[in-house]
């Protein structure tokens, strides 16, 4: 079988325009900064506990009622984007925040992704308050939640 040139035309033609289409989409899509937050999850007793402590606060700030604690904490932010149905606001929520958590050290990582790089920091921030000053409202022997590196 030959290849007609033609057919070797078409093919290159696809693939740059294909290339071209995937150069566009990586490059002109607007994206969606991160600003970050760290904090660790001192436990009054056990030191084994910050690990779990802090796995367990990764799951809550992903939750409605942390969401409505943190809308609470700074009106600024412009809320209404995250919508009036329960559901759609938690969607949303848990598209916008990431969090993690190393079960060795008790650090907790929170990421906030939003167009608005402002808004996104002043979310942060306001999640970094709410677990520093009630976190331990969340985890059994109410332990510390300390601010280490401020959203960034």
């Amino acid at each position: 079988m030959t290849i007609r040139s033609p057919q070797l035309r078409l093919a290159a033609i696809s693939v740059v325009l294909g290339l071209v289409a995937v150069a566009a989409f990586v490059f002109l899509w607007p994206s969606r900064p991160g600003v970050t937050v760290r904090l660790l999850v001192v436990p009054r007793s056990d030191a084994a506990q910050a690990g779990h402590d802090a796995e367990v606060l990764a799951e809550v700030v992903r939750s409605s009622d942390f969401f409505t604690k943190v809308a609470a904490q700074d009106p600024q932010v412009s809320w209404a984007d995250f919508g009036d149905k329960d559901a759609d606001r938690r969607a949303r929520w848990q598209k916008t925040m990431r969090s993690s958590a190393d079960e060795k050290t008790g650090f907790l990582t929170l990421t906030v992704r939003s167009r608005d790089r402002e808004q996104a920091g002043r979310i942060a921030q306001a999640a970094a308050d709410v677990l520093t000053r009630r976190g331990g409202e969340y985890l059994a022997g109410n332990p510390q939640v300390m601010l280490v590196d401020p959203p960034l």
